[in-house]
């Protein structure tokens, strides 16, 4: 059985909870995923990047059927096309088929791939490989990101891979977190991480003992810190490892007196349901308000690592220098396994950034916002998905 933690304290005239959900280390697998690959072939795909999908995609559909589960493989540009295959030979006959053409339809691919999973037993994903930006179909981010938020909660968990520079990472990040899923950056030099980043996607759901968590909060009303969150009252993350830890942080609004309560329902083999009611707030200097202090100077990465897309000039790389600094001194004498690489990734990014505000160079930001974007999906999570 799953375990539910919930932990409440006052951080800067802020009142948090934090809510974590922790799998449990051994329990029975999962039945085995259903999974769509939807894969842009759209004309900025052409020559090496296509190919490198296609056998990317090749390496997933090998790995697929001699593992069980189902498999349906969508490709898009401006039309969408699909195959649902039944053996290895056909899965390979529609990707070899596919030439890059068209503009990119992201959402019409990503839809379809949804529409394939639903109604399974086990695990249902969407994993969407783009090159680019959404430019034909809807292409407002707030309408893609509320269709990938409604399957989430329908049980439809979203997992994305950026391949290249010059694809929208933050709105891949974004449908990665409302979805409940990973987000992996390839760049265009390191093509064969293409199949290393599908596989891993096929490998976490296959070993996953929980196929989704819900949260859902009455008497009160939250905005997020950290964790996909909607409607100030409803959370979701996808499938969960074997112990592995999810985290939410939210800002309580609206308390309706002493009565507010969270329920929380577990996706294991059988129905699990926690029904916890929200505690007193931890005083300052507790071993309580210190976890969620903690996480408090998490979140603020967080909101470092989103602002990274706004940069667009040599003072501010500085600014958001001096910040990463600054950063890495809060979180010096708190304690947790996951800080020394978090400061030294903080660090790192620093040290990126101060060499921007010297010496401004776009493609340099554009590699430095695309794996910190990678980072901002993670930091809810304590198992990395590779």
């Amino acid at each position: 059985m799953a375990i539910v933690k919930l932990k409440r304290s006052l951080v800067e005239d802020n009142d948090l909870l934090l809510v974590e959900v922790i799998a449990p280390k051994e329990a029975p697998r999962l039945p085995p995923p259903t999974l769509s690959l939807v894969l842009d072939r759209s004309g900025s795909m052409a020559g090496g990047k296509l190919r490198a999908a296609q056998e990317a995609a090749l390496a997933l559909a090998e790995q697929s059927f001699e593992g069980g589960g189902e498999l349906h493989l969508v490709a898009y540009d401006t039309e969408v096309l699909h195959c649902s295959p039944r053996s290895l030979q056909e899965a390979g006959r529609f990707i070899a088929s596919l030439g890059a053409r068209g503009s990119t339809d992201l959402l019409g691919g990503w839809q379809r791939g949804a529409e394939l999973v639903g109604g399974a037993d086990g695990p249902e994903a969407v994993v969407l490989l783009s090159d680019g930006l959404a430019n034909c179909g809807v292409t407002d981010p707030r309408r893609i990101l509320a269709a990938v938020r409604q399957q989430a909660v329908e049980g439809v968990q979203t997992s994305t891979v950026g391949f290249g520079e010059d694809y929208d990472a933050l709105l891949l990040a974004d449908m990665a977190v409302e979805g409940g899923g990973g987000h992996h950056y390839v760049g265009e030099e390191r093509a064969e991480d293409l199949r290393t980043a599908l596989l891993a996607e096929l490998a976490f759901l296959r070993r996953a003992v929980l196929g989704g968590v819900h949260l859902k909060l009455s008497g009160a009303a939250a905005t997020p810190w950290l964790g996909a969150w909607q409607q100030g009252r409803r959370g979701f993350c996808g499938a969960m490892a074997p112990g592995e830890r999810r985290t939410w942080l939210l800002g309580l609004n609206a308390l309706g007196g002493s009565g507010a309560v969270l329920e929380v329902d577990v996706e294991a083999h059988g129905p699990e349901r926690h029904r916890l009611t929200l505690p007193a707030p931890h005083p300052e200097g507790t071993p309580g308000h210190r976890r969620v202090l903690l996480e408090y100077r998490v979140a603020q990465v967080y909101r470092l690592l989103r602002r990274l897309p706004e940069v667009s000039g040599q003072e501010e790389a500085k600014a958001l220098a001096h910040e990463a600094e600054r950063l890495c001194g809060e979180l010096e004498g708190l304690e947790d396994p996951r800080l020394p690489r978090l400061r030294a990734r903080l660090r790192q990014l620093a040290d990126q950034l101060a060499a921007l505000g010297q010496h401004f160079e776009p493609a340099q930001l554009a590699r430095v916002n695309n794996a910190a974007m990678v980072w901002s999906v993670g930091v809810t999570s304590d198992v990395e998905r590779r």
